[in-house]
């Protein structure tokens, strides 16, 4: 063979072993790649897992809330902040992760719901609704494109809005005209940016009843004095921040004989509560909000609704955990 020949010979092996080494990196890259995403699927199923778990743990807290009660009382049943489920749980380890559980009773809230029954605007509630906004030093105006939203009609409430204004919106949508699905809704609509929007969501729930009634033991202060202009500030706030826990509704009527016209909305006991859990599994982290309702009659809780990737601020100090 020519040295000509042996050197082509030699440049051929070597493009041929170029060409294999290419082969073999991009098959190792992709399996590589595989290995990642199948570690990332099973730490993130793992996670949300802890997260279903930690969830199906608060129910029971609850249902056992209301069996001991229910027993202890023969019958009767009063939901307050004294209550197990209401304590601050610190996180626990779980194996190579932690769990945060946060239960929160949602008819100590502003139901949204309110605003409409069957469809019609309800004045005496957007009322209401227009005392707590002016208490949290908000528009009160935002209130009727609220009620907008929730009543069938097509016609425009005070300064609230309808199909007409959303449809110039990019993208155009319409109004829902139907109850509230989620308190996030409210980002929809004219007048609520997310200063707003983050002052009112503590304060309000979007429940599937529309009958509910505000529990006097959970209650928050705004949410109390929201009720009547007419009722004293001070003393609502008192009421909401006491550590008493009312028996019964003629308890604080006693009290407050003002409340009296108003005894229909009022309550001790709850049947909605929110759910909220922070698990981690690896590096994979789970937010997730279950709104949860127990039935007053024999305790049997049934999950309304979950939603994923949820503001969580921990109980234990100010830190949260970026959304």
């Amino acid at each position: 063979m020519s040295q000509r020949s042996r050197g082509v010979a030699l440049i051929t092996v070597m493009l041929v072993a170029a060409l294999a080494s290419v082969i073999v990196y991009n098959m190792l890259s992709r399996h590589h790649m595989a290995v990642a995403k199948t570690r990332q699927v099973v730490y993130s199923s793992q996670a949300l897992n802890y997260a279903l778990g930690a969830e199906a743990y608060a129910r029971q807290i609850l249902y056992a809330d209301f069996e001991e009660e229910s027993g202890t009382n023969g019958g009767g049943h009063v939901d307050s902040r004294a209550d197990a489920w209401a304590e601050v749980m610190a996180p626990f380890e779980v194996e190579q992760g932690a769990i945060e559980i946060q239960i929160t009773d949602l008819d100590g809230l502003f139901n949204l719901n309110w605003l409409a029954s069957s469809g019609r605007l309800q004045r005496e509630h957007l009322a209401r609704f227009k005392n707590l906004l002016v208490d949290l030093k908000l528009d009160p105006n935002v209130a009727d494109a609220v009620a907008d939203w929730v009543d069938k009609d097509l016609d425009v409430n005070g300064f609230g809005a309808e199909d007409g204004q959303y449809l110039l919106q990019d993208p155009p949508y319409r109004a829902a005209n139907a109850n509230f699905t989620s308190v996030s809704e409210l980002r929809l609509l004219p007048g609520i940016d997310n200063e707003v929007y983050l002052a009112l969501a503590p304060y309000v729930t979007a429940l599937p009843s529309t009958n509910g009634r505000i529990n006097i033991n959970t209650v928050q202060g705004a949410v109390l004095r929201s009720i009547s202009t007419a009722l004293d500030p001070g003393q609502m706030e008192s009421i909401a921040m006491g550590d008493q826990v009312y028996d019964n509704v003629q308890q604080l009527i006693s009290e407050v004989p003002e409340l009296a016209p108003h005894v229909r909305l009022l309550a001790v006991r709850s049947r909605f509560f929110r759910i909220r859990v922070r698990s981690s599994y690896a590096d994979q982290t789970v937010r997730m909000e279950s709104i949860v309702h127990r039935n007053p009659t024999n305790g049997e809780m049934l999950v309304i609704s979950r939603e994923f990737g949820v503001r969580f601020i921990t109980q234990l100090n100010d830190d949260e955990e970026p959304s």
